[in-house]
Parts: structure tokens; C-alpha cells; sequence
């Protein structure tokens, strides 16, 4: 039963940072969908992790709501 619950949990993140990156849902939705699956599947709850798992692909600058990959010319 955990292997099934390891791979529930895996799906629901999956399909919450799709959300993400299609801008469906915003970056305080996303975490806040992570942290109730964690808490449904009983996982120990991290924001910097998941945090870490957003910014890892790329999606959003979390100061700015910008995506990191944008070019920003300061002159």
C-alpha cells in the first residue's frame, strides 16, 4: 500500500506543477495543493522543498512572478 501512495502523491505534484506552468493556477495555489497533499498522504510537510521543485523547472521567480529564463535589461 505505500508503493501505491508514494505513486498517488507523485501524480497529484505532477499534475499540480502541469497546472503551474500552464499559469491555470498561481505559484501560492500550487503550494498550497502541495501542502494538503502531503498532508492527506501523511508526508512530512517542507516548503523549501517543494519550493525547490518549482523553481527547479523552470516555472517562476518567486519575487517578481517572472519566469527565471527572461532576459531583464536594467538600462
Amino acid at each position: 500500500m505505500k508503493i501505491y501512495d508514494i505513486a498517488k502523491g507523485t501524480l497529484y505534484d505532477s499534475i499540480i506543477l502541469s497546472l503551474l506552468k500552464r499559469n491555470i493556477i498561481s505559484l501560492d495555489e500550487a503550494v498550497n495543493c502541495l501542502n494538503d497533499i502531503d498532508i492527506q498522504l501523511n508526508r512530512p510537510n517542507d516548503l523549501n522543498n517543494n519550493l525547490f521543485k518549482l523553481k527547479q523547472k523552470g516555472l517562476t521567480n518567486t519575487s517578481t512572478g517572472k519566469s527565471e529564463s527572461e532576459v531583464i535589461d536594467y538600462e
